[in-house]
């Protein structure tokens, strides 16, 4: 199996000592703060970087002690029982999820257009050519954030309303985005959820939980929105605030394209049980109509238009097959792939090597007629073809 030869490919590279990549783990210990306090982005920087991610931060001073900001923070602030804005800076854990330091984001909401929707955070990896598979990260909610949602506020309700039975939640939407800026998936986790209907089951967090980020694949960013069902005249109404800690990813790796050539193998045996789903059913169909010429019961329809039919679905199996046979060929190159990586098989067999040689130093003329055509293509692909080619 495929999963075999991926757990291989692992125990050669630890064995050799090679690295299944640099893994990264962002968790804003790299920065420095004083006890019981905060960055917000005040010295006008734009933004800071821990580890190989960058964090965005937009902050405005009003004057007169007003000021704003959104996008990122870190802290290492304490409070967990104290509500409000003024607390802003606190995630309900006490702490980061393994040291003093952890990262705080700010939704702003698009009042300048008119929208009052989210505008995502993003985090942009600093040395991102290919991208990097994030594999998780921890989050929870912020102290401001939990009490305003499950004792409600002077702008937010009590999460659950008066009677615990309203279908509350509050939700986190992280986002992938490739060099090309093109989404890559999203990921949702919800940091309230009050919609069950055994009352008993409704939460909001207040522990740092890890969210599975893989599906998201390689990425050279990524966005963070917040929604709620808390939403009113001028948008959410719950505190747009989340914390975050211990991010962890690595660069393309060994291992990274293993677990991409396995998802593909999967992706179309997947395909080929579906063609011999389609296979049977095409063949029962052909039983049905020889059924009906052999009664003579043709439904208005003459012999010849039943004829045609059978032998449509004939044409239809036979695509089929050789979808099938194609599909076949494909998974077996996909695990010799595998094998290659993991040190095991012959490489490339005598012939190959032979027709490589002839092609590549002898300007290709395969068949010897002193011409480079598409003759020696389709000879030297036969080849390869016929050498990968399985019975159905």
């Amino acid at each position: 199996m495929a999963s075999k030869r991926l757990m291989s490919l692992v125990l050669v590279l630890a064995v050799t000592g090679i690295s299944a990549g640099d893994e990264i783990v962002v968790n804003f210990d790299d920065l420095s703060l004083a006890p019981e306090s905060y960055w917000n982005g005040s010295d006008g920087s734009g933004g800071f970087t821990s580890g190989a991610a960058y964090f965005n931060n937009s902050y405005t001073d009003w004057g007169g002690g007003y000021y704003s900001w959104d996008g990122w923070a870190y802290s290492n602030m304490t409070d967990t029982t104290t509500g409000g804005y003024a607390n802003q800076y606190s995630a309900i854990t006490g702490g980061g999820f393994d040291s003093g330091n952890y990262g705080l984001s700010s939704i702003c909401l698009d009042f300048m257009g008119g929208t009052y929707e989210p505008i995502p955070t993003l985090l942009s990896f600093t040395d991102a050519t290919d991208g990097y598979m994030v594999s998780s990260a921890y989050f929870t909610n912020t102290t401001y954030a939990y009490f305003s949602m499950k004792e409600g506020d002077a702008f937010a309700k009590k999460f659950g309303g008066s009677s615990s039975n309203d279908p509350d939640w509050f939700l986190l939407t992280v986002t992938g985005r490739d060099t090309c800026g093109a989404e890559t998936g999203t990921v949702d986790f919800y940091l309230a959820d009050y919609r069950f209907e055994d009352n008993s089951k409704d939460y909001i967090v207040n522990s740092w939980e890890v969210v599975d980020l893989s599906s998201l694949g390689m990425v050279t960013s990524l966005e963070f929105s917040l929604s709620s069902s808390d939403v009113g005249s001028f948008g959410m109404n719950t505190p747009a605030y989340f914390a975050m800690d211990s991010l962890v990813a690595e660069p393309p790796s060994l291992i990274l394209a293993a677990r991409t050539i396995e998802d593909a193998i999967t992706s179309k045996i997947e395909a080929r049980k579906a063609i011999d789903t389609a296979l049977a059913k095409e063949r029962t169909a052909i039983k049905i109509l020889n059924i009906l010429l052999g009664r003579g019961e043709l439904d208005d329809l003459r012999a010849v238009d039943i004829y045609k039919a059978n032998r449509k679905i004939r044409l239809a199996i036979l695509s089929e097959r050789f979808a099938k046979r194609t599909l076949s060929r494909s998974v077996n190159k996909l695990e010799d792939s595998l094998k290659i990586l993991a040190g095991e098989g012959d490489q490339q067999d005598w012939f190959d090597e032979k027709l490589r040689d002839i092609y590549e130093r002898k300007m290709a003329d395969i068949n010897g007629d002193g011409v480079v055509d598409g003759v020696d293509f389709a000879i030297l692909t036969r080849h390869w073809l016929k050498k990968y080619e399985t019975e159905e």
